[in-house]
């Protein structure tokens, strides 16, 4: 039990309750884990609608139509007839039948009593799908516990944070290794002794401040929420995933007509079984959706939420991953590809954890280990050079400071824009002996042509 640091003891061992803050930049144990291991990477089903409607027309080949008004045994065709409608507009129509309302012969074809019986099945079928899904984490856990018996591990000695004051007019005291402090009754009136796992000497000094950082990404759903779900948002978030020709950028064009959320909404989505091939082959060849149905659900899904029905989060999260799939297929063979919740910084956050005043006790708090993003407000960042060549005494001093970046982490351009702005986009301190002195004057520049990479 480390007591002289039991405010970075309390920093590691608190959660944060929000799933995306945790962002890191190194490798850390659960990203050297294969996807291919992962209980849900291979399911027993894994047939979406155009699957199972393919097999349905293929296996209604095999199926001998015998008519019956001839009295003969003869065989007269197959049942492909029943079902020989476009897969495409079949999903599309399952998804959205009205789409197909200015189509009367399609729509006439897709609503027959035996399609729509068909539909149905289907659209049940998706309930035990999702249920097969768990067959391999429920045999997983089976042949682990049941088979192998493995069991779960031993309990480990509990370990708590311990504050010691000083009493008054004590200057320091040694807390030896091994000390017991009592720690009152557990639930079942056994007595609670922690031992102390280290010598320890209690003094004056005292924590002033404690700060954390998050660096913040900006994700699919940070731009879904930015204005309520709205059209905008719904339209924003797609330009971030399939924007042309950069990320961000305005959908791609159709039929050489600029396309806007009220645009994919009146003259793709709603009237999708009107000149269906186009706008099957602008929705995965430009849009970058692996099929029709995924767009459809994605469109589905934001009509039910602009009117008030409320899609659940499961649902949102599906969308999120078919948007996500669209952002792979664009750009997975771009150089330097990053997954889509990496490619921009949207901010660093600083939050103070504890402020003690002078000669007052510090009071640890519960807090977000990597702060939140939603609570903590923007702070300026610093740091600190130190060196003996910054022991000046007198006179007038000249100091220079160059840092060399790699030519991927600066834009040079952007770096120009803020050093002409009239804003203070720098702050310089030196140390005295008893305060920081702000200087008045110096020059931020970017280097010259012999080092193009320099500030």
């Amino acid at each position: 039990m480390n007591t002289n640091k039991h405010i970075k003891n309390q920093i590691s061992r608190n959660g944060v309750s929000q799933e995306y803050l945790f962002v890191r930049d190194g490798v850390s144990q659960h990203d050297r884990l294969l996807t291919e291991l992962e209980p849900d990477y291979v399911t027993v089903d894994e047939r979406d609608l155009s699957d199972l409607l393919t097999f349905v027309q293929e296996y209604a080949t095999k199926l001998n139509y015998y008519d019956d008004y001839d009295d003969s045994d003869n065989v007269n065709g197959d049942w492909l007839p029943f079902f020989n409608a476009d897969v495409e507009q079949m999903v599309a129509y399952i998804h959205n039948p009205e789409s197909f309302a200015d189509d009367e012969s399609t729509l006439k074809q897709l609503s027959q009593p035996h399609l729509v019986l068909l539909f149905t099945f289907l659209q049940l079928l998706s309930y035990p799908q999702q249920q097969f899904q768990a067959l391999t984490q429920r045999y997983l856990d089976f042949y682990y516990k049941e088979v192998l018996k493995l069991t779960t591990k031993q309990e480990t000695p509990d370990k708590i944070n311990v504050i010691f004051e000083l009493a008054q007019g004590e200057e320091a005291h040694l807390i030896k290794q091994g000390t017991l402090l009592n720690a009152g009754q557990d639930s079942q009136g056994i007595n609670l002794n922690y031992a102390t796992d280290e010598d320890i000497i209690v003094n004056q000094a005292q924590i002033a401040s404690v700060k954390t950082l998050f660096v913040g990404y900006i994700s699919l759903e940070d731009i879904h929420l930015q204005d309520n779900k709205s059209d905008q948002s719904f339209e924003n978030m797609l330009r971030w995933a399939v924007g042309s020709p950069n990320q961000g950028d305005q959908l791609p064009n159709f039929n050489n007509d600029s396309v806007d959320i009220d645009y994919l909404k009146k003259n793709i989505y709603e009237q999708f079984g009107k000149n269906g091939i186009n706008k099957k082959n602008y929705i995965k060849n430009q849009l970058f959706f692996e099929n029709v149905g995924d767009f459809l659900y994605c469109m589905r899904m934001h009509y039910k939420e602009i009117n008030d029905k409320n899609p659940t989060e499961s649902e949102w999260n599906k969308v999120y991953q078919i948007i996500e799939a669209a952002y792979n297929k664009k750009n997975i063979n771009t150089q330097n590809f990053l997954p889509i919740d990496q490619t921009e910084i949207q901010n660093i956050y600083a939050s103070s954890i504890v402020d003690t005043e002078e000669e007052q006790a510090t009071i640890p708090e519960y807090f977000n280990t990597f702060g939140n993003i939603i609570e903590t407000p923007q702070n300026s960042l610093g740091f600190a050079v130190a060196s003996p060549l910054f022991l000046l005494q007198e006179g007038v001093r000249t100091i220079t400071l160059t840092f060399i970046c790699e030519p991927e982490t600066l834009n040079q351009d952007t770096l120009q824009e803020i050093l002409d702005s009239e804003n203070e986009v720098f702050e310089i301190y030196l140390s005295s002996g008893t305060q920081w002195i702000q200087l008045q004057s110096f020059t931020p520049s970017i280097a010259n042509e012999q080092e193009p990479y320099g500030l």
